[in-house]
C-alpha cells in the first residue's frame, strides 16, 4: 500500500510540475515574441521565423524519437535487465548521431538552395539570413544528438529537472532579447548566435545530469534487431508530425516565396470590402 501511495504522489507531483512548466513557457513565449518583434523589426522578425521554421519542421523528430527511446527504456527497466537498457541507450545514441549528420547534410543543401533561389529576402540581408540559417541548423542538430539523454531523464521520472531546465531555457531566451540593444553587433545575427549558445548550454547541462543514471554508460553496440525496433516504432509517428509541421510552416514558406502584400495595399483592400459604420 505505501508503494502504491508513493507512486500516486509521484505521478501527481510530475503532472503538476509539467502543467506549471507548460503555462510558464507559454506566457514567457508570448511576451518574448512581442519584445523580439519590437527589437528586431517586422522584416527581421519575419525572416527569422521563416528560416527557423524551415528547420523546425525537421525538429519534430526530437519529440518522436525521444518518446520511442523512452518507451523501450521504461519497458526494459521494468524487466530489471540493466544490460538491455544500456544496449538500447547506446544504440539510440549511435542512431541519433547518424540522424543528426544526415539532417545537417540534407537541410544545408536544400535550405541554402531555397534561400538563394526561391526565398524573397530584403536587399542586403542575404549573408545575414544564411548566417541565421546555419545557427538554426546547428542548434537543431545538437538537440537531435542529445535526444537519448532527454529520454533517460524522462524515463527516470525526473520531471522536476526537466521542468526547471525548460523554464530556464525560456527565461534565458527572454533575457537575450533585452541584451540585444546593448550589443555592438547586428541584432539579427546576435540573436541567432545567442540562441545557439543557449542550446549548447542546455544540452550540456542535460547530458551532465543524465550521467548519474547507470544506463547512461555508452558502449559501442549495434544490433540490427534493436535498431529496427526503435526506428519502426517511431516511423509512423514521425510521418504524422512531419505532415503537421509541413502544413504549419508551408504557409509561411509560400508567403515568403511569393512576397508579402504591402500593408497599405492590404489595408485598402480590406476597407473596400468592409462597409462603413452607420452613424
Amino acid at each position: 500500500m505505501p508503494i502504491a501511495t508513493n507512486r500516486t504522489q509521484t505521478i501527481a507531483k510530475n503532472t503538476v510540475l509539467l502543467y506549471i512548466r507548460s503555462i510558464f513557457i507559454i506566457l514567457l513565449s508570448v511576451y518574448t515574441s512581442r519584445v523580439l518583434l519590437n527589437t528586431l523589426g517586422v522584416e527581421d522578425y519575419g525572416t527569422y521565423n521563416l528560416v527557423g521554421g524551415v528547420v523546425a519542421m525537421f525538429l519534430s523528430m526530437k519529440s518522436v524519437f525521444a518518446a520511442s527511446v523512452q518507451r523501450f527504456l521504461n519497458y526494459e527497466k521494468g524487466q530489471g535487465n540493466i544490460q538491455r537498457v544500456q544496449e538500447i541507450f547506446s544504440t539510440s545514441v549511435i542512431i541519433h548521431l547518424g540522424i543528426s549528420a544526415l539532417f545537417v547534410i540534407l537541410v544545408e543543401c536544400i535550405g541554402m538552395y531555397y534561400i538563394k533561389n526561391v526565398m524573397v529576402i530584403p536587399e542586403g540581408m542575404q549573408s545575414t539570413t544564411e548566417f541565421v540559417f546555419h545557427c538554426s541548423v546547428a542548434a537543431t542538430a545538437i538537440a537531435i544528438m542529445t535526444i537519448p539523454y532527454d529520454a533517460v531523464i524522462i524515463a527516470n521520472e525526473k520531471m522536476n529537472f526537466y521542468a526547471y531546465l525548460s523554464i530556464g531555457d525560456a527565461i534565458l531566451k527572454l533575457l537575450i532579447v533585452f541584451v540585444l540593444p546593448i550589443l555592438p553587433f547586428a541584432y539579427f545575427r546576435s540573436y541567432a548566435f545567442l540562441i545557439l549558445c543557449i542550446s549548447l548550454c542546455m544540452r550540456a547541462i542535460s547530458m551532465r545530469y543524465s550521467k548519474r543514471f547507470p544506463e547512461c554508460e555508452f558502449k559501442r553496440i549495434w544490433r540490427k534487431k534493436t535498431v529496427m525496433q526503435l526506428t519502426t516504432f517511431a516511423g509512423w509517428n514521425f510521418f504524422g508530425c512531419m505532415a503537421y509541421s509541413l502544413i504549419e510552416e508551408g504557409t509561411n514558406m509560400m508567403a515568403k516565396t511569393f512576397g508579402a502584400i504591402p500593408f497599405k495595399a492590404a489595408k485598402k483592400s480590406f476597407q473596400s470590402v468592409v462597409p462603413a459604420p452607420i452613424t
